[in-house]
């Protein structure tokens, strides 16, 4: 997805929340002038350190003390298919997508799901619209071929 909601390191809990809500996103990622990822902010991590504990100030909270640092990113070089692996392995939602160390978008768990049932609906749809056994044998090749990105996301 993009483009991304970012944030200054200096950017305060109450600054991110509202633009979470207003552009509907799960995270926001904390870039230097370069436009480097430097971290990231979630709903969970506004709750856990900002709405939950006694004491924290939400008007001086900042992102530098919100986020988690050092973010797993991925490549536009990457696969789909070893996005969607990595955020199972690793338990997570949000995966920077970078360019020469540049930040240029992100993938989430949601975006891999719609774009892997997307993939499907168009391969049964095709199949249903086949007219030769040819065309059959076409599409096979392309479903031995998800099939196995299939199995390498579930290992």
């Amino acid at each position: 997805s993009s483009p991304v909601q970012t944030c200054s390191p200096d950017a305060t809990a109450q600054a991110i929340g509202p633009t979470m809500l207003e552009t509907s996103v799960g995270s926001v990622l904390v870039v230097n002038a370069e436009n480097e990822p430097l971290g990231v902010v979630t709903g969970k991590d506004l709750v856990a350190k900002v709405i939950s504990p006694k004491g924290v100030n939400s008007k001086t909270a900042i992102a530098r003390d919100l986020m988690s640092p050092k973010p797993d990113v991925m490549t536009v070089d990457n696969y789909m298919y070893e996005a969607m692996a990595y955020l199972e392995t690793h338990k997570l939602k949000h995966l920077p997508v970078t360019d020469q160390g540049k930040l240029v978008g992100i993938v989430t768990l949601r975006d891999l799901l719609r774009y892997r049932s997307q993939k499907t609906m168009l391969l049964v749809a095709k199949i249903k619209e086949t007219g030769s056994i040819e065309e059959l044998r076409q599409l096979r090749k392309e479903i031995v071929k998800i099939d196995k990105i299939l199995k390498k996301d579930d290992s």
